[in-house]
């Protein structure tokens, strides 16, 4: 149930103020009761306020004390409404006591009743609508007084007409000396940029500064919201050189590699020939067998260094490539009959399963580089069982699978299998070779032909790395 709305009645006697009673309780019904009737030297200073919705001052008390209680409660910000009451020859005097504060009048012996209910009802609408503007405003003014953001209004001048108390830190001076004086920071066009606001010669912060055009006390101004983003401008900076700095390391590495790899090819591909021709030429088979270890070391380093040269010219970019349309199942075959004697060698059997030729538009010397170095990984790690290659078509893309019952990969190494320089098995006694840069090479060209690749493996029983490249559209056509 909604409680009712209490007056207050503030009148020189109770003799004065009986009319108003017997007038009032008459609204009851309507939702107003009288809650107390008190002079004004009782209402002063007592917390009479707290008690009442609506204050209806009777004739009975002169235009000083009204105005004096019409001024208090100015002071104490009060929403309560305030209804002044005049004999009927007055009333035409009534506005500016009106303009000082009341909210309307009652005439004496003249208003009925319901005409006193309008004007109470109208009386309280207006009060809920300023105590809801005035907590509203109350809301936004602890807002903008707490925030760590600066708040300024400066008008089409650049003087400052508003700041709060954050911007006594950001721009280094008291509020009191910020009010009225210039706005001394460049402002910029745009409505929002970084700007440097200087301290001292030594010292200056980095602030966002973003403005809006408003209305204030009837004049078009700007509202600027400053924010001190010192800290995170000075990690972008470092981000930033730290960036840079890693493109010329990175670079000077490319250099460095792409430079040495030509050094030591050119006296390498000397010493293998040499080799080649004491291996041929001499009879000792002690000495056969020194050039023979000479000549297979020298080859293992010599590809190697080719890797290494390949991937350096990956990192620049500067690999070419010239695509054709390309069936992925005859492309596979042939690199399976180039690797024939590896796998007679080794008597693994290889199965290719296609459920159509898969027509792909790549370059066939890197395609023929890719499952030359996938292939070839299962069967350098395979030993008995064979090796499936599945290749099926999608929508969109095309998917060759590479199967083998090789030993596997750990679990733990699994995720590091594409990284440069990655191998599971380290140090003089592992069982396979190799530089670990194979699959490092693989990944990057797969993704140069915009395709993708990713391995499942269990240690023991195999693995599969499973290469997606898109799928050519329509009908192949010869280039």
């Amino acid at each position: 149930m909604t409680s009712p709305t209490r007056i207050l009645i503030i009148a020189r006697s109770d003799g004065d103020a009986e009319w108003l009673v017997l007038l009032l309780s008459g609204l009851k019904e309507q939702g107003f009761e009288i809650g107390s009737v008190a002079t004004p030297e009782q209402f002063l200073g007592s917390d009479s306020l707290q008690k009442s919705d609506v204050i209806v001052i009777d004739v009975s008390v002169d235009a000083e004390w009204s105005d004096l209680l019409l001024h208090d409660l100015t002071i104490q910000q009060s929403s309560t409404p305030v209804i002044l009451t005049v004999e009927k020859q007055n009333a035409s005097d009534m506005s500016s006591v009106v303009r000082r504060g009341a909210q309307d009048f009652i005439i004496k012996d003249s208003d009925t009743p319901e005409v006193v209910l309008r004007i109470l009802l109208h009386a309280t609408d207006r009060s809920h609508i300023l105590r809801a503007t005035q907590e509203a405003e109350e809301r936004v003014r602890a807002i903008i007084e707490n925030i760590s953001d600066g708040i300024l209004i400066v008008d089409e001048a650049d003087t400052i007409l508003y700041a709060n108390p954050a911007c006594e830190d950001l721009l280094n001076k008291p509020l009191i000396e910020l009010l009225g004086a210039p706005l001394d920071i460049e402002i910029p066009e745009s409505s929002q940029a970084v700007v440097e606001i200087e301290y001292s010669p030594e010292y200056s912060i980095i602030a966002s500064l973003r403005w809006v055009p408003i209305r204030w006390e009837g004049r078009n101004v700007r509202l600027y919201t400053i924010r001190d983003i010192s800290a995170e401008h000075e990690v972008r900076e470092q981000l930033k050189r730290t960036k840079e700095e890693a493109e010329r390391l990175a670079a000077l590495k490319a250099s460095f590699l792409a430079n040495m790899s030509h050094e030591l090819r050119m006296p390498l591909a000397s010493i293998i020939g040499f080799a080649q021709l004491i291996e041929e030429g001499v009879e000792n088979p002690d000495f056969k067998e020194f050039s023979g270890m000479i000549v297979e070391s020298g080859n293992r380093l010599l590809e190697t260094i080719n890797s290494v040269l390949e991937l350096t010219r990956l990192d620049a970019e500067s690999f070419a490539i010239r695509q054709k349309n390309l069936s992925l199942a005859v492309e596979i075959r042939d690199v399976v009959n180039g690797l024939k004697p590896l796998l007679d060698e080794k008597m693994i059997p290889v199965k290719i399963v296609s459920d159509d030729d898969g027509w792909i538009r790549a370059d066939p010397v890197v395609i023929q580089r890719i499952f030359t170095n996938i292939i070839g990984n299962a069967i350098k790690f395979t030993d008995e069982g064979e090796i499936t290659v599945t290749i099926s078509s999608g929508s969109q893309m095309i998917t060759c699978a590479v199967s083998d019952t090789g030993i596997g990969i750990d679990p733990d190494f699994l995720p590091n299998v594409f990284d440069e320089f990655a191998q599971e098995s380290m140090g003089r006694g592992r069982a396979h070779e190799g530089s670990g840069l194979g699959m490092a090479i693989t990944r990057r060209l797969i993704q140069s032909m915009g395709g993708s690749i990713e391995v499942t493996s269990e240690k023991g029983k195999g693995s599969t790395f499973s290469v997606r490249f898109p799928r050519l559209a329509g009908t192949p056509e010869g280039d």
